[in-house]
């Protein structure tokens, strides 16, 4: 009797959902066959960007800051190189490098919407000062741990600056 019962209600089942998979294949069909049209309104970046261009000199910051954020990652994984071999006088010239890329960068004028990308390039130069104290005093592996550590503070600081950049380039509409 169970067997029965069973049997009855797996047919009753697989009809069921044989009729369900076949209403779905129906109304893919129909879907497929309507264009499919939305009424999308254009992304509003552009939109800002026609209607309010940015000024010159926000462009001109933008594009100056980009040569920067490439040059300062470069010479970052130089850096990087040099600590992770132990040579530690090519790295304290690198950390001068980059010390000196973010002082040129603080000497130039920043526009307003750009001051708070400014003021990661002065913290991550306080980052650059730590390790050309620490790499002076750097004789063996062990005796560099700080400057590694403000290395590694460095890193973040650039991920911070480009992830910061991006989201401004985006509020302000500047596309590329």
């Amino acid at each position: 009797m169970r067997r029965q019962l069973f049997a009855i209600m797996a047919i009753a089942l697989l009809a069921g959902c044989n009729q369900y998979g076949n209403d779905l294949e129906q109304d893919l069909q129909q879907d497929n066959a309507k264009p499919h049209i939305e009424d999308q309104q254009p992304n509003s970046i552009y939109v800002k960007n026609e209607k309010h261009p940015p000024e010159e000199e926000v462009m001109l910051y933008s594009d100056h800051y980009a040569y920067f954020l490439e040059q300062f990652h470069d010479e970052l994984d130089v850096l990087y190189n040099h600590m992770l071999n132990g040579n530690y006088m090519r790295a304290e010239k690198s950390a001068e490098t980059l010390f000196n890329y973010t002082k040129d960068m603080e000497g130039i004028y920043t526009p307003q919407s750009f001051e708070d990308v400014k003021e990661l390039i002065v913290s991550s130069r306080v980052e650059l000062n730590a390790i050309l104290d620490d790499l002076p005093n750097c004789d063996g592996q062990t005796d560099c741990d700080n400057a590694k550590t403000h290395t590694e503070n460095l890193t973040n600081y650039l991920v911070t600056m480009e992830h910061l950049y991006e989201a401004k380039i985006n509020d302000l509409g500047i596309t590329s």
